[in-house]
């Protein structure tokens, strides 16, 4: 992928990312009914014993040679299109609905 491929998909996927994250957050949720979690009996019940044995692990640094690319980086500044959002909240309501409606 070229430097401007990755540049343009960037541009592209960072608004793309906020739009979604907007998705989810910009609404408002509001209980109309009550939950109830369900009953559960659990009896005569075992955990399993293990025995275990983990591997010692040494971790040490030692100096070595590596060849390393030296990059140069050119800037360009690119006119690209990316999303313009709006986001209109709905109206607060005054008064709860009752539960079951």
């Amino acid at each position: 992928m070229s430097r401007k491929t990755a540049r343009r998909a960037t541009f592209v996927g960072l608004p793309l990312a906020l739009v979604a994250t907007l998705g989810l957050a910009g609404c408002r949720v509001q209980k109309t009914e009550d939950g109830k979690v369900p009953e559960v009996q659990v009896k005569n019940g075992k955990l399993p014993k293990y025995d275990v044995e983990t591997a010692k692990v040494e971790v040490k640094q030692q100096p070595v040679n590596v060849d390393v690319p030296k990059v140069e980086v050119k800037k360009e500044t690119t006119q690209v299109n990316v999303p313009k959002v709006k986001v209109t909240m709905p109206p607060e309501k005054t008064e709860p609905k009752p539960p079951g409606r």
